[in-house]
């Protein structure tokens, strides 16, 4: 690979690659410092450590679609652009994700993904009772099919849009 220009598909693929893999990387010490937290200084003695993974692994897939998307604003309009794209993103994941406002529309708003995607293997609590008539596996799957599906579709889309788009990007400034 010395000496030889690497292709725009690979250098975008790199690019995308690091993003998802610092983005897995923070959430994953967020979880750990939170469980040692509970540990050490709550003293909560039976911890579900399986929960929280499994939690903090439906976040990062719900986040996957957002990861081209930022990825393209930041090349091409700037970071500021990124940041303001996500401090929006992050007050409508707070309406539309942890509210009942969204109950109906969550599964059609990408910042919503990650959260409604996480609060999943919360079901599978010990001791959870939501009544005798409510299936904890069906409404788990339900869960599951509204938002992985929309999940990999935008990844995938955004992605092959990215490509094309990196492929005929020149950069933002002469310099670049």
């Amino acid at each position: 690979m010395t000496g030889q220009r690497a292709s725009r598909l690979l250098i975008y693929f790199g690019k995308l690659l690091q993003l998802t893999l610092l983005c897995a990387a923070v959430l994953l010490s967020a979880i750990l410092i939170l469980l040692l937290g509970m540990n050490l200084a709550l003293r909560i003695e039976h911890i579900e450590y399986g929960l929280f993974l499994q939690g903090g692994t439906l976040a990062l897939t719900g986040a996957l679609s957002l990861l081209p998307l930022h990825l393209f604003l930041s090349l091409a309009y700037g970071q500021g652009a990124s940041i303001g794209a996500g401090c929006g993103g992050f007050l409508i994941a707070g309406m539309i994700g942890t509210t009942t406002i969204g109950d109906a529309i969550w599964q059609f708003v990408p910042w919503a993904w990650s959260v409604r995607l996480s609060w999943n293997p919360i079901l599978f609590m010990p001791n959870l009772s939501l009544g005798k008539t409510i299936q904890l596996a069906e409404v788990y799957q339900q869960n599951m099919d509204k938002g992985l599906a929309p999940v990999l579709i935008c990844f995938l889309f955004l992605t092959l849009l990215g490509i094309v788009w990196f492929g005929k990007w020149e950069g933002r400034k002469s310099y670049e």
